[in-house]
């Protein structure tokens, strides 16, 4: 996980990014990587001090896999997934 600006950090590939907002004790998870990058998240926010149970929420900005993937792991863990309602059919 790398910072990219105060309180962001940046998770993913050379491809695709996904995004990690940090805020006090929790962080906000913005788009959701490909659904074979959980393991990603998870040492990613490890590596921060971050624990899942730190999570808030994922906000997904539009489903694509690449930014839509983990969110079935996630809903899967009862966590929060938002996503605009344009795209609720589509998610």
């Amino acid at each position: 996980m790398r910072q990219v600006a105060d309180s962001v950090f940046a998770l993913g590939s050379r491809g695709h990014n996904f995004y990690v907002l940090a805020d006090g004790e929790q962080v906000t998870i913005i788009d959701a990587g490909c659904k074979r990058e959980w393991p990603k998240l998870v040492s990613g926010l490890e590596a921060a001090g971050v624990s899942l149970d730190q999570v808030a929420g994922f906000m997904i900005t539009h489903v694509h896999g690449d930014h839509f993937g983990l969110a079935k792991e996630a809903d899967r863990r009862d966590m929060r997934v938002a996503v605009h309602e344009a795209e609720e059919t589509r998610a």
